[in-house]
């Protein structure tokens, strides 16, 4: 499995650039992040959204790089306004690449079922004025566990990664429509 790279920055909305985190709050050693052409203007999109919006000149951001299959995904992680932060940034970045890897898999465990007695309602008897309890026994599925607790695996189904050409419409104010992609954040660079 090879390295991911994670590098968080800021994306400026007047110079249209992307600085690293550190550099960019010290004028004089500003690190320059080359961005692939697709992201770069995903986050312009999104910075003028935020600069229209709540007068946010600069973005925070995870870029995340694998530079042996050539992917590079974007997440943007605002803490103010998206509950985000750097390190969930990085999960969601992570989490997308290794999607775009075929490294994720959907886990099938085996179950099976058991009965098991739940309270249907209580009353109070007239007579004796005591509270009565109405169960029921329902069939319930349970994961089956081997002889180390641990659930027994039925098979492993790898994610498939996402399409990066797909599209969907969106309804313009004019009354047209503009076909949008649905993975903006996510590039395939070329070799």
């Amino acid at each position: 499995m090879s390295k991911i790279i994670v590098i968080h920055g800021i994306y400026d909305t007047v110079s249209e650039t992307a600085y690293c985190l550190n550099g960019y709050f010290h004028k004089e050693s500003r690190e320059y992040i080359p961005i692939c052409v697709k992201l770069r203007d995903y986050l312009h999109g999104k910075a003028w959204k935020f600069f229209e919006r709540y007068n946010i000149l600069s973005i925070p951001f995870t870029l995340g790089r694998d530079p042996d299959r050539y992917i590079e995904v974007i997440a943007i992680t605002h803490t103010h306004f998206d509950a985000f932060n750097f390190e969930i940034g990085e999960d969601i970045v992570i989490g997308r690449i290794k999607r775009m890897r075929g490294d994720t898999k959907e886990i099938v465990y085996e179950t099976e079922w058991v009965e098991k007695e739940v309270l249907l309602y209580t009353y109070i008897d007239k007579d004796t004025r005591h509270e009565i309890e109405v169960h029921k026994t329902i069939m319930r599925k349970r994961v089956k566990l081997d002889n180390a607790s641990k659930p027994i695996i039925k098979i492993e189904i790898p994610f498939i990664p996402y399409n990066l050409s797909k599209r969907y419409r969106v309804k313009q104010k004019d009354g047209t429509y503009n076909w949008e992609l649905v993975y903006p954040y996510i590039a395939m660079l070329e070799d």
